[in-house]
């Protein structure tokens, strides 16, 4: 396997693991807003810096296939 095989398979594998991250947080947020439980002072924050990020373009998702 080519080196840049295996730089891509490593961020690829490295995407996998950000977007099951991101996943567990997601279901956080919609528990949450459901009123399942209530947020707490940590998470609440972590939220907020998230969603600002977000707005800011900081993060953007997008599904693996369009890394392709």
């Amino acid at each position: 396997m080519r080196n840049e095989d295996l730089k891509i398979d490593n961020l690829l594998n490295e995407l996998k693991e950000i977007k099951s991250e991101i996943r567990k947080v997601s279901m956080i947020v919609e528990s949450r807003l459901l009123g399942q439980e209530v947020p707490t002072r940590d998470e609440i924050e972590s939220i907020k810096r998230f969603e600002k990020k977000r707005k800011e373009g900081k993060i953007k998702l997008i599904p693996l296939k369009e890394i392709e």
